[in-house]
């Protein structure tokens, strides 16, 4: 028996498991919206963001970046104690802020979909400058013990 949960999707009662955010109804109509949003909106106010994250440069480096962990969350890993898919790759320092270390492995972690967006709200917050030397340690961490 695995473990299920209602889909967060406002009135929606589908029980789904826990390891899926929202039922497939709902979740094909949120990546319908955010589909409509990148297309409306960000890829065209952030064009120059945008090209970057479809490089081939970017593509082959994320690459590296989760090879490097090992397809590991780092947060995931060292914070929750939990073994998770790493999903993408972060800017510790953001690349609006600081374009040239867009690129630098220094400044790149791995992280699930869920730390990630976890992550970008505490940047929003008083937290932002304490969550980036977290993360900054998670690296040098994972360089101590794994080097």
């Amino acid at each position: 028996m695995s473990l299920k949960h209602i889909c967060p999707y406002l009135g929606c009662h589908e029980l789904i498991p826990v390891s899926e955010r929202y039922c497939q109804k709902h979740m094909a109509l949120i990546n319908a919206r955010q589909a409509e949003y990148d297309s409306s909106v960000r890829h065209k106010r952030d064009a120059k963001l945008t090209a970057f994250y479809h490089s081939q440069q970017w593509v082959k480096l994320q690459r590296v970046i989760i090879a490097k962990y090992h397809g590991l969350d780092l947060w995931a890993y060292f914070v929750d104690h939990e073994i998770v898919k790493a999903e993408m790759v972060h800017h510790i320092k953001p690349l609006r802020e600081y374009w040239s270390d867009r690129l630098s492995i220094g400044n790149l972690i791995p992280l699930s979909n869920a730390n990630h967006g976890m992550i970008e709200q505490l940047y929003k917050t008083s937290k932002r400058e304490e969550t980036q030397r977290k993360l900054l340690g998670l690296i040098e961490r994972w360089e101590e013990e794994f080097g």
